[in-house]
Parts: structure tokens; sequence; C-alpha cells
């Protein structure tokens, strides 16, 4: 076993993110029909400040896979509009080449999951018009033959990746799903904005469809406590008291499971029933509360 390797996919910490990666890594393979010494695949694993496991035809890095939480593969620059039309990418770079006018996009593993079958498409149509060009990769001095094989032997795989315990869902990565979430329910939730301007580790503001609720004094908020678990509320954070206040006054016959409780030197309302960020249906429920 590689410790190298290893230690990567220790730090990654996401099991569901490298089985897919190694898959699709599978996919590309069998498209480009690769054996395993076939010089113009590179692949190897970065534990210096990238942090990545990537994926190299010649000179262009064409897919990798950084913390779990980033996927960055190639795309020919006549799709990139298809791909930022759904899709609100973390970055882009140009690959300065004129035989291939190509970009190297980087996205959320949700946005990722949620469009997999068409950047996939677009992804492994990019290598194809690409392999013929190359000869040799020139980072194939830095390639790992066992990274190959993870991809090609689910056993090996399977040794690597026991004994990893499947984590709780980061927050980030729940929001991110639970944004992907609703803009495919076909209901009033499709409507709801996730404030990313008021986002951190640890909570967020949600606004309703009519952005009624969404400011500082009334505000959908999805927070994690110290249990680790997360709950649902609708806050009141007014700078003024009086104003936080008023609405313990006038809203009565809560529904089931809704409470009042202590907040911010008044009262705000809360689901009774939180969350473990373990739960595997974590954000259909958050949905649903």
């Amino acid at each position: 076993m590689n410790n190298e390797i290893k230690k990567r996919l220790d730090a990654i910490d996401n099991k569901d993110a490298i089985r897919l990666f190694f898959q699709l890594l599978h996919d590309m393979i069998v498209e480009l029909k690769f054996d395993a010494d076939n010089e113009k695949l590179a692949i190897n694993v970065r534990n210096d400040y990238r942090k990545r496991l990537s994926v190299n035809l010649n000179s262009h890095l064409v897919f990798s896979i950084q913390d779990g939480d980033i996927f960055g593969l190639k795309v020919n620059k006549d799709d990139l509009a298809t791909i930022e039309g759904a899709i609100s990418l973390i970055r882009k770079e140009e690959f300065a080449t004129k035989t291939l006018p190509a970009i190297f996009v980087e996205m959320s593993y949700a946005d990722f999951l949620a469009n997999l079958e068409m950047v996939k498409a677009l992804w492994l149509k990019s290598c194809a018009i690409y392999e013929p060009m190359i000869a040799k990769s020139r980072y194939r001095k830095h390639h790992i033959p066992e990274l190959y094989e993870l991809a090609m032997d689910n056993s090996l795989l399977n040794r690597y990746l026991d004994g990893m315990e499947q984590p709780s869902n980061s927050f980030k990565q729940i929001i991110d799903e639970l944004e992907v979430y609703l803009k495919a329910e076909d209901n009033v939730l499709a409507d709801f904005t996730i404030n990313k301007k008021v986002f951190t580790n640890a909570y967020v503001w949600i606004s309703d469809h009519n952005d009624e609720i969404g400011s500082l004094n009334a505000h959908y908020e999805i927070i994690v406590k110290k249990d680790n678990k997360a709950y649902v509320a609708i806050h009141f954070e007014s700078a003024l008291q009086q104003e936080k206040d008023v609405y313990q006054q006038y809203i009565t016959g809560l529904p089931t499971k809704i409470k009042w409780v202590k907040w911010h030197h008044s009262r705000s309302l809360e689901h009774t029933d939180p969350i473990a960020l373990q739960e595997p249906d974590i954000v259909k429920k958050i949905a649903n509360e």
C-alpha cells in the first residue's frame, strides 16, 4: 500500500467522493483505451499545498479531486457556456495552447453530482479530442502505477478505504446539496434562497419565496449547535429589543413540533426535532422541516 496515496485518501475523508473519482478515471481509461504502460497518462498525488489527486494528459491537467469538496476537469472552450449555464463554478483556467482551446473548471462536489452526466460527457469528449495530439506525458516521471490499479480494481480500492469511517456531513456540503435539492423541488421551496453572504461553518440564513422572511429582523436559519445537530428555526434578531419581542405577542397557535426558544435576549421559533449531521437523508429532512 502506497503511503502517499493513503495519506491523501485519509485526508479527503469522503468515501463517496473517492469512489466517484476512481470510477470516472476508470471510464476515461476505458474510453481512451489506455493500458497501464501508456506514457500519455500520468496520475499522481499531491500532498503539498495543492492537496489533490490529479490526472494529466501530456501538459494538461484533465481531472482532479481536492479535499473531497472540489472536483476539477478539462472541457472544450466551446462547451464552457453549457456548464456555466447549470453550475456556479469555483474557478476556471484557460490552457495556454492554440492546438486545443480548452478550459480547466472547478466546481463543488454537490454541483458535480447534480450535473454528473452532462459534465462527464463533455469531459470525456474533450479528453478524446486531445488524446491523438500527444505522444508522451512530460509528467510521466511522476506517475504512480498504483493509482491506475485503483481505478481498474475495486478490491484494491476497498483495501485502501477499509477502516475509513464515513464522517458526518460537513455543514458546507449539507448546504450545497440542500441548494441543489431546493432548486429541483416542484413546490414553493424552489423559490427559497440560501444567503451565502450570511454563511459560516455553523449557520446560514434562508429567505422565503417572497423575501418577506430573510432580513435581520426575521429569517429562516439552519444552525448547528454544540450537540452536532442541525436545527431549523425562524430567528428574530433586530437591533431594537421591542422589534424582537413583538413577534411572540402576535404569533399564537403554533403548529405541531414548533416551539418558542430563548434567542438573543428574546425568543425565536424552532423545530423540535434536530437532525444529526450523520443522518443519510439529512438534506431531505431539513427541507421537510
